[in-house]
């Protein structure tokens, strides 16, 4: 539900289908990314903070003043598991917005992981506790806590829009986005192009060393 106290404050969007979340899982970004033709791909900058994190879920919105995470503390308390916090924060550079015991809660609520436009600190903690985290960097000075924000809007991260509801996966390679309403034809491109990979590697396997494609 809405929180009646902040109108700013929007109510969850309905969760992904598990069934689809799975599928998703099975892929990489860099295949879904190319079933959508490359659209909806987070920018660079934008990675697991440890090797071999992967995260996929329904996202959960949160924009915040430049430097500021009062709305990412009430967005952590909002999640459900299987939601995945996804952060506009206007690409700031001058504080950390998330940590150690924002990280612990998280985990007490199921997040799925958290995708962060800014900076993490107590980076040694946070790896170890295992939350799949995206972010931009880590840097030790910490943010202001004072608002305001909103919290299940359109937002932008790392160059993409995300709407409330979308679909959030990332992986070594990076983060992409997929609307609800898409999610289907992309999971079947994606999977229909790791199955001609497949029939590929085992053409090499074979000595077919040059594909047909190459010579049309």
């Amino acid at each position: 539900m809405s929180d009646k106290k902040d109108k700013n404050i929007k109510k969850n969007s309905k969760k992904i289908s598990q069934d689809l979340v799975e599928r998703v899982g099975k892929l990489s970004t860099s295949l879904i990314s190319d079933g959508m033709e490359n659209s909806r791909t987070m920018n660079y900058r934008i990675k697991p903070i440890k090797g071999g994190m992967k995260i996929q879920g329904t996202a959960l919105t949160v924009k915040v003043k430049p430097g500021d995470n009062l709305y990412l503390h009430k967005a952590i308390y909002k999640a459900e598991e299987g939601y995945v916090l996804v952060m506009e924060n206007g690409e700031n550079q001058e504080a950390a917005v998330w940590g150690e015991m924002m990280s612990r809660g998280a985990l007490a609520v199921g997040l799925s992981g958290v995708v962060l436009e800014g900076f993490v600190r107590d980076l040694a903690d946070i790896k170890e506790l295992g939350l799949p985290i995206f972010a931009a960097g880590a840097y030790p000075k910490g943010p202001t806590v004072d608002g305001p924000g909103s919290i299940n809007t359109e937002i932008t991260c790392g160059g993409v829009k995300v709407c409330p509801g979308d679909l959030v996966f990332g992986d070594d390679d990076g983060v992409v986005v997929v609307a609800p309403e898409e999610l289907e034809d992309v999971v079947k491109k994606a999977e229909a192009k790791l199955l001609r990979e497949g029939e590929r590697i085992k053409e090499l396997e074979d000595g077919k060393l040059v594909p047909d494609w190459v010579n049309k």
